[in-house]
């Protein structure tokens, strides 16, 4: 398994990266300035590896013609990838559908009866806006003065 990868860490434009922006030489042209903080900000946010048996695992599986360097580098973009992979699966995992073992009790909220004016319209039904008055009968159209 002879895979040849780079991790590209997604670079989020945070306080930390506006920091390494304003430290870049203003004289440079914008696209190194931003080069260049991209490249803080990834080296500040870099993924740690485990060195573990997994790891091991993967270094074993890589191709021994390679140089020492390439194979240790290889084995952990591995290692992140998967990493990062089971972490991925777990949180999807933990968002998917839940069954329940038992019905949940029935709770039946009655809703409140709001308060509406006392009057009657033209078209005799009966006045469907809120009461305003001192008394709390009538609304603002209704209200005897």
């Amino acid at each position: 398994m002879s895979i040849q990868a780079f991790i590209m860490v997604a670079v989020v434009r945070d306080e930390l990266w506006n920091e390494f922006y304003a430290a870049t030489n203003p004289k440079d042209p914008k696209y190194k300035r931003l080069k260049e903080a991209n490249t803080l900000w990834r080296e500040k946010n870099r993924p740690v590896v485990i060195r573990d048996s997994r790891w091991d695992k993967l270094y074993s599986q890589t191709n021994p013609k390679n140089p020492e360097e390439m194979r240790i580098k290889e084995a952990d973009v591995l290692w992140i990838v998967i990493t990062n992979y089971e972490k991925d699966k777990e949180e999807r995992k933990s968002l998917g559908t839940k069954f329940l073992k038992e019905l949940p009790k029935e709770v039946y909220h009655e809703k409140p009866k709001q308060a509406t004016c006392q009057a009657v319209t033209i078209s005799n039904k009966p006045c469907k806006f809120k009461p305003v008055s001192e008394c709390g009968r009538f609304c603002k159209k209704h209200l005897i003065v």
